[in-house]
């Protein structure tokens, strides 16, 4: 984001709002383009970005009504993940980003080349309390025909929308553009991630531009110590976020 534009948006969305929500958590429910907005990267007249004083974080009208008819998913006992990755030669760090994964939870499965395959995923992702795809995604005019990239070939927005996800699960897409979706959108955005709310998960972690594999990976080893710490889906993106500002080589917000 421009740096002139980031600052104007700080103002007139933020600022114009007042001192008071200094230190609160923020849930935004956009319409329109700001569904494709990074509110944590707008800055303020000092150049501090929103993440480094404010917890943001955006849900649409569906979603709240999906929370108001079912329980809060608790933030105690997160043992069961299953993570993907190493779908493709051109994005290496895929592979060890999902087993990394895996490897913090006291039951993670990581699905790694043939393993991540379309058959396994209908099967496993049931039975996870989170579910990491680190893969390639691409998002098509035709938004039906926007799909996660598996070993064996594309997984379409449609068949997501067939899977039966365990109630309050968390979904997390590192793959590029994943929270994009139609040209124009309304007080709703279709896209992979509106998806996977739709078919279970209480909450999905979604990028709005394109990703580095290694990047990508990193900053997951700094998110889910957090969550794994009981803390909320938005609370341990932004702890993450804060971690990556003072790394030298993730500081730059496209790194998260």
């Amino acid at each position: 984001l421009p740096e002139l534009a980031s600052r104007r948006l700080y103002a007139l969305l933020v600022g114009a709002l007042g001192a008071d929500l200094a230190g609160k958590q923020v849930q935004v429910i956009p319409n329109g383009f700001f569904w494709y907005l990074p509110w944590d990267v707008l800055k303020d007249g000092q150049g501090h970005y929103l993440v480094e004083s404010q917890e943001w974080s955006c849900v649409s009208p569906s979603e709240l009504l999906r929370s108001g008819l079912r329980s809060m998913p608790s933030q105690q006992g997160l043992e069961r993940v299953v993570a993907l990755g190493g779908t493709r030669a051109d994005l290496p760090a895929t592979g060890r980003e999902a087993t990394e994964v895996a490897a913090l939870f006291p039951h993670g499965l990581a699905l790694l080349g043939p393993q991540a395959r379309a058959s396994e995923l209908v099967r496993l992702a049931p039975q996870a309390q989170v579910l990491h795809l680190a893969t390639h995604s691409g998002l098509s005019p035709d938004l039906n025909q926007t799909y996660i990239e598996l070993s064996d070939g594309r997984f379409s927005l449609e068949q997501v929308y067939g899977l039966q996800l365990e109630s309050g699960s968390r979904v997390v897409l590192s793959s590029c553009e994943s929270g994009l979706g139609q040209a124009a959108p309304g007080r709703e955005v279709s896209s992979l991630a509106s998806a996977f709310l739709s078919s279970g998960a209480s909450s999905v972690v979604a990028t709005l531009w394109r990703v580095d594999d290694n990047a990508s990976a990193a900053f997951f080893q700094k998110f889910y110590p957090h969550l794994l710490n009981k803390r909320s889906i938005s609370e341990s993106l932004r702890q993450a976020r804060l971690d990556c500002l003072a790394d030298p080589e993730l500081k730059d917000p496209t790194n998260w």
